[in-house]
């Protein structure tokens, strides 16, 4: 008898990336002259990738279930598939799509991680003297059971996109105590005639029964819009996980009256870190200093930037300092204008949205290098506004290095304010509750720390939630009195009209799913601030003895990565 399968959901993503010689060994510091990039020959070589409507990742889990009755899904349709380019192709461009024979690391490490929850299982199931599951077998998925529609992909002289490929799938005959692979061999001929590679693999599991998880209720990612109840800022540390990390973001808002749900991802701005303020002793210039992973990144921005722009957001490089004594703080009128430059010329290269000041690690104070002073930083936001006026400008509010920005005098004369688009406070630590920070309030009962307005720039535009990555084991958790009350906090700061906006800034780097304590982040990062600040959001009562009593009104969210974030640990770990 013929067994039938349908698949649940299906999310590849196919990543093509040019070799660029680079290491993530040491910090290279951008430009010789102002204005001027180091390799810039080499930087603007066109760069690749393989891209799929549904997903982001190389790595894509396929879950085939038994076929209930009446249900014919013989073949079932697994993606679209297109090559994409950072810029018009000068000549022809073409990949050929071939199948692989051999397992990956990847799919053999899969499998075993699978045979160990059954083992783990199996010992569980001896204690009542219950029959045991049987463990996984290993084969590669024949070519009986893969369809492809086309092999080849184009991109002729003066595109950037090629036409879709259809990769469909069948289950027939395929054993349901194995999990088949299916690695796929991508190369790519440009029109120099240069050849380059990339293996995508498909780890298929074959289950004896369909089965329901919430994970699958996702709609396809390109069908999913960018959320409008709340703004969302999020960073991503490249040294240690794909930005793509932060494209995987979402949520289901059921309505608890009629039960339907609404999807919609997270995540308006993305800055990504690290880039730094470095310095050149010997010729005393402020050098625009990229970290080698954030380089390899931005030169590879058709696999990890122009996926996330697709999706609506916007994309940003997020400067620190970089201990090297100097500073936004305490650069001369001809490094700001030089440092100007390189900014400008990076963020036009790479096509970015814009960028991110956050003065953290400057190291003032540092023998031979000059004192703070009170116009530096100012000056330093006018220029780069006036070298980019379509670029978002956003700035990090901490500390000294912005407490006098209410000071037009102080600052030179500059109103701050009118020179960017978004500010937000950075005190966001790890061992305290969520800081409410409201400079242009009298009162702070909601944090510790207060700020004075920054001149020009409407409480609008500015965020008074920073989120931490709050710790959940080790020393400097918060006790459970403590999480309740900063969940208080956030709604009696809405009930109170105290809510001038929608933004929510998650100052803690996204990461993507892995083992240990912070599998579960998006849900802590996100679940308190949209349960409280969303309109029709949860509440609270007040009981006759004081206490307060939580409640559910109309609509409940649920966060969580999309499909495909939720199918492996360190699915978004850098890949490079």
């Amino acid at each position: 008898m013929k067994t039938k399968y349908i698949t649940t959901i299906i999310l590849p993503m196919l990543a093509l990336c040019a070799a660029t010689g680079l290491t993530a060994c040491e910090e290279e510091s951008i430009g010789l002259d102002a204005g001027t990039l180091q390799d810039e020959e080499s930087f603007a070589l066109i760069r690749s990738a393989m891209r799929s409507d549904h997903s982001f990742s190389g790595i894509t889990k396929v879950d085939l279930f038994a076929a209930e009755e009446g249900e014919d899904p013989e073949t079932v349709l697994i993606d679209e598939l297109f090559l994409t380019l950072d810029k018009p192709a000068t000549g022809d461009v073409t990949a050929e799509i071939t199948i692989g024979d051999t397992f990956t690391e990847e799919y053999l490490a899969e499998v075993e991680r699978r045979n160990a929850q059954v083992k783990a299982y199996n010992n569980y199931l001896q204690k009542f003297g219950a029959s045991k599951l049987p463990l996984f077998d290993t084969a590669l998925l024949t070519t009986g059971n893969l369809q492809i529609d086309n092999t080849t992909l184009t991109i002729t002289a003066g595109k950037t996109v090629s036409e879709n490929v259809q990769v469909k799938v069948t289950g027939k005959d395929l054993d349901p105590g194995t999990i088949y692979s299916l690695p796929l061999e991508i190369r790519q001929t440009d029109a120099s005639g240069a050849v380059r590679t990339h293996r995508q693999q498909y780890i298929i599991y074959i289950n004896q029964e369909k089965v329901t998880i919430d994970y699958y209720e996702f709609p396809p990612i390109k069908d999913i819009e960018l959320d409008s109840d709340l703004f969302t800022v999020l960073y991503v540390n490249v040294e240690e996980w794909s930005p793509l990390a932060a494209n995987i973001l979402a949520y289901i808002k059921t309505d608890n009256w009629s039960g339907t749900n609404t999807y919609k991802t997270i995540g308006n701005i993305v800055n990504l870190r690290p880039s730094t303020v470095g310095y050149d002793q010997l010729t005393g210039r402020c050098l625009f200093s990229l970290s080698p992973d954030l380089r390899y990144v931005l030169e590879n921005s058709a696999r990890y930037i122009r996926p996330i722009q697709n999706m609506g957001r916007k994309v940003c490089v997020c400067i620190q300092g970089g201990g090297k004594g100097l500073g936004f703080c305490n650069m001369t009128d001809t490094q700001i204008a030089d440092f100007t430059a390189q900014v400008k010329e990076v963020v036009e290269l790479y096509g970015l949205d814009g960028i991110n000041l956050r003065d953290e690690g400057s190291g003032y104070g540092k023998e031979g290098m000059p004192p703070m002073n009170t116009t530096s930083y100012p000056k330093l936001i006018k220029s780069l506004r006036e070298a980019m006026p379509d670029k978002l400008l956003t700035l990090v509010d901490k500390e000294e290095p912005t407490e006098y920005f209410h000071d037009v005098t102080l600052c030179g004369g500059i109103e701050v304010g009118k020179y960017i688009d978004y500010a937000w406070h950075g005190y966001a630590k790890e061992n305290e509750m969520i800081q409410i920070v409201e400079p242009w309030e009298a009162d702070n009962p909601y944090s510790e720390y207060t700020r004075k307005p920054i001149e020009g720039l409407s409480p609008e535009r500015y965020g008074s939630i920073a989120i931490p990555s709050q710790l959940v084991e080790g020393e400097g958790i918060l006790t459970y009195e403590e999480r309740e009350q900063q969940s208080l906090n956030m709604f009696f700061w809405k009930r109170d009209g105290r809510m001038r906006n929608k933004i929510l800034v998650i100052y803690a780097d996204i990461t993507g799913k892995r083992e240990g304590a912070y599998g579960g982040q998006p849900g802590r990062l996100f679940g308190s601030p949209y349960a409280y600040l969303t309109d029709s959001a949860s509440y609270y009562t007040q009981r006759p003895n004081g206490t307060w009593r939580y409640r559910i009104m109309k609509y409940t969210y649920f966060i969580k990565g999309l499909t495909e974030h939720a199918q492996f640990n360190n699915t978004y770990k850098k890949d490079w």
